[in-house]
């Protein structure tokens, strides 16, 4: 069995949209299912219609911006 055609570096460069499995960028599809939460990020199943690989975009907070508490002094 032949190895990824990406890796998960290479996978982030392309903003997830091609498949690590093949690397077609034609055919990369999220599955309507819902998002699994853990304590600092979320994952969703991805798919690919062209070579029929599965697997879970994962997300992980990063810390957030533009906070905006009216009334607290800074």
């Amino acid at each position: 069995m032949a190895g990824p055609a990406l890796t998960p570096e290479q996978y982030v460069e392309q903003s997830g949209m091609a498949c690590p499995g093949c690397g077609d960028t034609r055919f990369v599809f999220g599955l309507d299912r819902e998002a699994s939460v853990n304590a600092n990020s979320v994952s969703t199943e991805v798919a690919c219609s062209e070579c029929k690989a599965t697997w879970k975009d994962e997300f992980t907070l990063t810390g957030y911006t533009d906070l905006n508490v009216e009334g607290v002094d800074a």
